[in-house]
């Protein structure tokens, strides 16, 4: 599991995002994890970015894919509005998910996923295998949570698709959390006692960061953590390497106000969105 987080600033000009880097496999030797490996972040359109999280991220690029075809858009074209990026990622979640059912589940039963849901179908089922193939639909999900932020002519917005494709909006509130179920409760409390979404754009790094720093070691959550900060002319991309002088300073007793200098001063230093791609490889467009 990892851990990614996002919220909007006081003025509601910029999302920040943390996450962290780390990758785990588990063999037939045991389980393996390796830090500072990993971006869980990607591309979904010109003002829209995706973050993810989950158990199986094979189903990862699929769902993206889906979303990046049925947005794509020429240059200088409107912003996508929230709810048309909202509907896009419900259907690619959708699709994957009842794909992902009809190959692990339904084919062992010999029907589809539209067979089970017509009456017909439903007629060619033995009578024991209902109640199996009912409790297996009820409970299947993909393992993938996504957080979805960006800007619409109307400001900024953050959403989470999980589950079957159920969606739920963070404008409320202005921040979010996908990864690491379990600790949940912990991040969105420091999130919302440290008033995150009333923070400017060094604060908010802080306040981001630090609710990471609290839960790492646990779930698979590393200590190595990036940080993005997107408007709606730029993105800046702030590496562990200069985050890490900041954790350090903090966990020697240094004041918020001075770790929050070092943030901005962090901030002027970090690799736009062009200089970015240009170190880790291009985010793919198409």
């Amino acid at each position: 599991m990892t851990l990614c987080l996002a919220a909007v600033t006081k003025d509601l000009e910029a999302i920040v995002t943390a996450s962290d880097t780390m990758i785990g496999f588990a063999g037939p030797a045991g389980h393996f994890s390796y830090d500072a490996c990993m971006l869980k972040l990607g591309f979904l359109a010109d003002s829209w970015r995706v973050m993810y999280a989950g158990n199986d991220i094979s189903h990862l690029t699929p769902v993206v894919d889906h979303i990046r075809r049925t947005l794509f858009q020429p240059s200088g074209s409107p912003l996508h509005p929230a709810s048309r990026v909202e509907q896009v990622a419900k259907d690619a979640y959708r699709s994957q998910w009842v794909e992902s059912l009809d190959d692990s589940v339904m084919r062992r039963h010999g029907i589809t996923h539209s067979e089970y849901f017509d009456a017909m179908g439903w007629e060619r089922i033995p009578p024991e295998s209902r109640r199996l193939i009912a409790a297996q639909v009820a409970e299947w999900d993909l393992e993938l949570d996504l957080l979805i932020y960006g800007f619409d002519n109307e400001g900024p917005h953050i959403f989470k698709v999980s589950g079957s494709g159920s969606t739920a909006f963070a404008d409320t509130h202005g921040f979010a959390v996908v990864g690491a179920n379990e600790i949940h409760d912990l991040v969105l409390g420091h999130l919302a006692r440290k008033r995150v979404n009333v923070s400017s754009v060094p604060e908010a790094i802080i306040h981001l960061c630090q609710a990471k720093s609290m839960v790492e070691g646990q779930s698979g959550i590393g200590p190595a953590t990036n940080v993005t900060v997107m408007d709606r002319g730029d993105e800046i991309f702030i590496e562990n390497s200069s985050l890490e002088p900041i954790r350090q300073f903090l966990n020697a007793g240094g004041s918020l106000k001075e770790a929050a200098q070092m943030a901005g001063d962090a901030l002027t230093t970090g690799l736009s969105f062009n200089r970015w791609q240009d170190t880790i490889g291009p985010i793919r467009r198409d």
